[in-house]
């Protein structure tokens, strides 16, 4: 299943659960719709964490605190940008 290991497996089963209480629709469409939905919601994100890097400026917020370097910030953010890529080709080679 997309997104195992992620967290995400658990949400997308959610969609079984929907069909049982009246839900019309395949859950497989459903699927894509919801990762269709995320990818495109979330294309500003991969280029943002990149762009931050060639700046090489203060990364985030200052309250937050997380990263002291853009290098720590995409060591931390580079699965979610995977995961975010992943929904998209994985909607792309459905069509």
């Amino acid at each position: 299943m997309v997104g195992a290991g992620t967290g995400q497996t658990t949400r997308l089963r959610r969609v079984g659960g929907a069909a049982r209480n009246g839900a019309t629709g395949k859950p497989d469409a459903v699927r894509l719709a919801i990762m269709a939905a995320g990818a495109a919601k979330y294309s500003w994100f991969g280029p943002a964490v990149v762009a931050r890097t060639v700046a090489d400026g203060p990364f985030g917020q200052a309250q937050y605190g997380q990263d002291r370097s853009a290098d720590e910030a995409i060591v931390r953010l580079t699965g979610l940008a995977t995961l975010i890529a992943s929904w998209a080709s994985t909607v792309l080679d459905a069509e």
